[in-house]
């Protein structure tokens, strides 16, 4: 897999195409490489490994035994090693849910022409030389361009309309393969089997290199910034260039303590909407009664929007305080001092096991035991002939707990729970009034 990344990478740009400042804050910034990303790393080689098996099951000649299917690789390591991070090893859950990706780009791909972990050059695109990423799959049909990307993450769902990376990878690949042929439709789609999600959309040739020219305006604002913040200091940036926001802001290595415009705009979404009491009062109020109010659900709702983008920009602020003051740095009013002890655990568990036996407690109740859980069992009754009946007698004697309700926006395609406070106690009236008569 490609290991070379490009100043505009297609992943990165909804910041940059939205906030211009983004790429010259992000520099010099460290990459940290979290252990999901590491698993996502490990299922992307996974699904390149079976489906470039697929295309040519052969190696070196002879016929391959295995590895076309996602499950032949349990207990391998198909990433050796990624950003100075060990590869994870293949579980049954990641194959199940590679595999789903697999069997859908395969059955997309029968017949047609299929591309894996393709580079797409998209450089003349935006204007900026070297400029590339790599697309996960690509199907090129006989009058249609599909563009696949996987994303093992479960986090944040994502969809295929108007998705920025995955058209700057179809206008790459555009920019390639039209010389071989002339398309009519181009088809994005976004995989997320461990949320059940499969997006895809599909737009004109014209409309796709229509957003081509935005990205084209929108590179080149980022790229000149970038050389400014490089040449004079990131101090001399001019304000407007700077366009913090949710979906910009969220995957920023900036977000959390180091972008001035971010903080700000956190502050001004909290207290937009509300009278500022240090003000003195208005000619026409006279009390301060009139101007301390409840929230309204539309104040609440507004405030509800920025909820996880506020929480995770706190939580970057806490990382930056903790990481400048173990670093000898100075934080004006904190300093470090010692924690709270962690739990107590024994220096040597076999020397307390022993002495423990020694004292002869009657019942002997020093050790626990307990049942492993349904998904574990159900991992240990995959292997064996007889798994799959075994597993249907098991299943007969697990019970699973409703969902606890959960807030979502209008646009989820759940079904709003039906709340009705008034109806709850009206069953409870009914039910004390038939106790009566019993």
């Amino acid at each position: 897999m490609p290991e070379q990344h490009a100043k505009l990478s297609p992943s990165g740009a909804e910041k940059w195409m939205n906030c211009s400042a983004s790429i010259a804050m992000e520099a010099g910034q460290p990459e940290e490489g979290s252990e999901f990303a590491i698993e996502g790393k490990t299922a992307h080689a996974l699904a390149e490994s079976v489906l470039r098996n697929r295309l040519d099951p052969t190696l070196r000649g002879r016929e391959l035994k295995g590895g076309q299917n996602a499950a032949d690789y349990i207990g391998t390591y198909p990433l050796a090693q990624g950003e100075g991070h060990a590869g994870l090893q293949v579980t049954h859950d990641m194959a199940d849910f590679v595999q789903r990706y697999v069997d859908t780009v395969w059955a997309l791909a029968d017949g047609n022409t299929l591309l894996v972990e393709q580079r797409v050059d998209f450089s003349d695109v935006v204007g900026v030389p070297g400029q590339f990423g790599t697309a996960d799959a690509i199907i090129i049909t006989p009058n249609e361009l599909q563009v696949h990307d996987l994303k093992f993450g479960r986090g944040v769902k994502v969809t295929a309309e108007n998705n920025k990376q995955l058209q700057l990878y179809a206008l790459g690949a555009l920019e390639q393969l039209s010389v071989l042929q002339d398309f009519e439709t181009v088809r994005m789609f976004i995989h997320q089997p461990r949320i059940g999600n499969e997006s895809e959309w599909a737009v004109s040739v014209e409309e796709l290199r229509a957003f081509g020219k935005q990205a084209r305006e929108t590179a080149s604002m980022a790229v000149d910034a970038a050389d400014v913040a490089e040449r004079e200091g990131i101090d001399t940036l001019s304000a407007d260039i700077f366009n913090p926001g949710e979906e910009q802001c969220r995957w920023c290595k900036a977000s959390g303590g180091r972008c001035k415009a971010e903080a700000q705009h956190h502050l001004d979404s909290m207290a937009g909407d509300f009278v500022d009491l240090t003000q003195p009062l208005a000619p026409q109020i006279d009390t301060a009664t009139k101007r301390i109010t409840v929230i309204s659900p539309e104040e609440l709702a507004e405030l509800y929007k920025h909820a996880d983008a506020i929480e995770s920009f706190c939580k970057g602020v806490r990382a930056r305080v903790m990481s400048e003051l173990t670093t000898g740095h100075t934080v004006p009013g904190f300093k470090l001092v010692q924690g709270k002890p962690g739990n107590r655990a024994w220096g040597d568990e076999k020397v307390a096991e022993e002495t423990l036996k020694a004292f002869r407690i009657k019942g002997n109740p020093i050790y626990t035991q307990k049942l492993i859980s349904p998904p574990q069992a159900e991992k240990l009754l995959k292997s064996g002939s007889l798994s799959e009946r075994r597993w249907k007698k098991l299943e007969t004697l697990i019970t699973r707990a409703d969902g606890k309700p959960v807030v979502a926006t209008d646009a989820d395609p759940r079904p709003a729970l039906d709340i009705n406070p008034e109806k709850d106690f009206e069953n409870v009236d009914a039910a004390e009034a038939a106790a009566e008569f019993i």
